[in-house]
């Protein structure tokens, strides 16, 4: 029976050297191989020249079939077959000039315009020479080309050594189009095993523009869904503190579910440091350790680490948890290392364990909670948290109730008092509502104990407090049809009413383990306490009004504009107030406005102010514009606005000037200390079968006073990344480190 070996994988295969996925469902940025599938009649990427493809109806019964313009039994069991033979047999088709075929030792040889094809591969070439039986074989002069994935190339030979495995000898290959081939990979043996899903390759030469820049005499590779040990492509970059740098990284299949990435991190102005990212994943849980190692450092002339494990346990029985640990060596570790503004800026570094049990009625949580305090006073830890909170659904017009509580011991090496903390807070709620209105009252009761330590002699040990709270929420939904430049629209009114009242309580001697005030928003407004925590509950008797409208669009269902306004009136002067902060008189609050716009798909503004009752001045304003028209078109601009606290500005997008080259930048300037924070700028080049990627980046590391080898006077860092990725093959340089800069940096990108 006519076989043909090699059609089992697509030679493009051997390009998957990127960071493998743990297992089907583990998260990864490559994709798996898929099977061969049957290719449209015409392929085309956009960039790429259209292939056509022979489309070929699939014969599923086994059977081989045979045309030619003659036949002629000239000996004993060997029939030739001449002009336009055309051999088939299921989803694999033979074309030649002339083949002969003997029936005793099953050997078939066709010569003169050999082609073979199965789905999207076809293979061309002077002879052909195959045993059916062995299905060993080859063919001379040889080349192919896989249209769904734009493989292509040249080989002197290709070997069939059995059904799984073969060979090709002296072979190229490339995804770019056979007229202008800008990257080749060359190899004296590729070697292909459909049953071990493994290939290699000898003395393997990549190719740009025809100038050779790099060589591996020995290749591995997998050609399907396995993992396989081995160097990954290098990466590579500068940096003004860093210097020249140069990533090798190496890949562990040590599992099915378990591997590990060591990484050897080459910095000219530090040394070399060592990386290593462990990854599991079982039935029951994930997650991955990561070890950074950089001995003598030649600008602090230390050793230094960081170490981080991060853990997630999926639901068994109910019970899900969690955990998030991290180490560095030095508090500017994360600065010199971290490679982004947030990691660059962070004062402490979270270490935590979390737990939960899902019951049909009840939530528990169990937290223990630290931190490595880098820079500033040290945090406070609980060891542990544990709450148990009621969840039943609440179902209108009948009186519900529900149940929160919570235990926290609370830590800390000089920080007094410190202790215990039990709040309870049991609730009733009544809700009355139908499709126009709603109204809800709610009565709780708030209990807090406290079990102290390192008191003076005038405080108490156990001091306790009982705040009654009750509320009432009402508001009505009105609506009416509308009709704008010819377009439909459904026009809402929706007020609110809050009426809250909780009695004023002496706090003054009790601690504030966790309470801090609130960032004012809209949400804010309509919420029982202001503060954080449980360490102080507002007193209030006051009013909240609100009122949102919006114009929905008939046809889309979207959202073109949504306003909101709300403002609050405090019948009585608040008096619990945090440490050195004035009480709230009885007056209006600062008058609250919302608002978002999107008159069409591409364009949206949202916008947020905050109006000071007193002064008659905006104490916030949030602006933010959005020009999206696919993912490669987005331009954000946004201005952020605290009276004495901050004033920023931020420009960032992407923009495709033609179909191969688009340019990005991003722009974050504080305002009221009158500093850049970070520019990013580049440029993207993308064709047929390769893309290259040049950024550049500066941002406010945050020079600390006393930092060894640090420069104050010029704290910033600027970072060049570069990547060439060759279509079909893999990247080279630091598409991760890009890849992340541009998502966290540009609003709306996607890779």
């Amino acid at each position: 029976m006519f076989y043909c070996p090699l059609a089992f994988k697509r030679i493009c295969l051997l390009c998957l050297l990127s960071l493998p996925p743990l297992a089907a469902n583990a998260a990864s940025e490559q994709k798996p191989a898929q099977a061969l599938k049957p290719a449209p009649v015409i392929t085309s990427t956009g960039l790429c020249l259209p292939v056509p493809v022979m489309s070929t109806p699939a014969i599923k019964d086994n059977k081989i079939y045979l045309e030619s313009d003659s036949a002629d039994i000239g000996q004993k069991d060997i029939t030739t077959f001449t002009g336009s033979v055309v051999v088939k047999q299921n989803d694999q088709r033979l074309t030649a000039d002339k083949a002969q075929y003997n029936k005793e030792k099953q050997d078939l040889h066709a010569t003169g315009n050999v082609k073979l094809t199965k789905g999207s591969l076809a293979i061309s070439g002077d002879a052909l020479q195959i045993n059916l039986e062995t299905n060993q074989g080859d063919i001379q002069n040889a080349t192919y080309s896989d249209n769904s994935s734009r493989a292509q190339g040249k080989a002197s030979s290709i070997v069939f050594k059995n059904e799984s495995e073969f060979e090709m000898r002296n072979a190229t290959y490339s995804t770019c189009d056979s007229t202008a081939i800008d990257w080749e990979l060359s190899a004296t043996t590729i070697n292909l095993n459909n049953k071990t899903q493994q290939g290699h390759a000898n003395n393997v030469v990549v190719r740009f523009k025809g100038v050779p820049f790099l060589y591996l005499p020995y290749l591995r590779f997998p050609i399907g869904d396995e993992r396989l040990s081995g160097f990954l492509f290098p990466g590579f970059g500068s940096s003004t503190k860093n210097g020249n740098e140069l990533i090798v990284p190496y890949y562990w299949n040590i599992h099915p579910q378990f591997d590990a990435t060591i990484t050897p991190h080459y910095m000219a102005k530090r040394g070399t440091q060592l990386r290593s990212e462990f990854r599991y994943l079982t039935d029951t849980s994930r997650g991955k350790f990561n070890i950074e190692y950089l001995p003598d450092d030649k600008i602090t002339q230390t050793d230094r680490q960081a170490f981080s494990w991060q853990h997630a346990q999926t639901p068994t029985g109910g019970w899900t948890g969690g955990l998030n640990y991290n180490y560095v060596s030095d508090p500017f570790y994360q600065n010199d290392f971290g490679g982004n503004l947030e990691s660059a800026s962070l004062s402490n570094l979270p270490r935590q364990v979390d737990i939960r049990y899902d019951a049909k009625d009840w939530l528990f949580k169990g937290r223990l909670q630290s931190f490595q305090t880098l820079a500033g006073d040290e945090q406070i830890k609980r060891l542990p948290q544990l709450n148990l909170n009621s969840r039943q659904t609440v179902v209108p017009n009948k009186l519900n109730t529900s149940f929160q509580s919570e235990w926290t011991r609370f830590a800390h090496s000089t920080q007094a008092p410190i202790g215990d903390r039990l709040v309870l807070q049991p609730s009733v709620s009544l809700p009355f509502q139908n499709a126009a209105a709603y109204t809800t009252f709610v009565s709780s009761l708030h209990y807090t104990r406290y079990d102290l330590e390192r008191i003076s002699a005038t405080e108490k040990q156990t001091p306790t407090r009982t705040v009654p709270i009750f509320s009432m929420n009402s508001g009505v939904f009105f609506e009416r049809d509308s009709t704008f430049n010819g377009k439909d629209y459904l026009h809402t009114l929706e007020p609110r009413l809050q009426y809250l009242y909780i009695p004023y309580r002496e706090q003054s001697g009790l601690p504030t383990f966790d309470s801090a005030t609130i960032t004012n928003n809209m949400n804010l407004l309509f919420s029982e306490n202001r503060y954080s925590g449980a360490d102080r509950i507002n007193d209030a008797n006051q009013i909240t009004l609100g009122l949102t409208s919006r114009y929905i669009n008939l046809n889309s269902g979207s959202e073109v504009l949504t306003v909101s306004i709300g403002q609050t009136y405090q019948f009585e002067d608040s008096q619990v107030v945090l440490a050195g902060a004035a009480p709230r008189a009885k007056s209006w609050s600062d008058l609250q406005l919302d608002l978002t716009f999107q008159p069409t798909q591409s364009l949206k503004i949202n916008s947020s102010l905050i109006r000071n009752q007193q002064t008659r001045e905006l104490d916030k304003r949030n602006i933010r514009l959005q020009y999206k028209t696919g993912a490669e078109h987005i331009i954000n601009v946004s201005y952020r606005f605290e009276r004495d606290i901050l004033e920023t500005r931020e420009i960032s997008g992407i923009w495709r000037i033609n179909p191969k080259w688009s340019v990005l930048a991003r722009q974050h300037q504080d305002l009221l200390q009158n500093r850049e924070l970070e520019t990013v700028y580049g440029i993207q080049y993308d064709s047929c079968c390769w893309g290259l990627r040049l950024v550049k980046r500066r941002y406010y590391s945050g020079a600390f006073p006393g930092e060894p080898g640090g420069d104050p006077s010029n704290p910033y860092n600027e970072i060049l990344f570069l990547e060439l990725e060759l279509k079909g093959l893999s990247s080279f340089g630091q598409k991760k480190q890009i890849d992340s800069l541009l998502r966290r940096g540009i609003l709306g990108y996607s890779n």
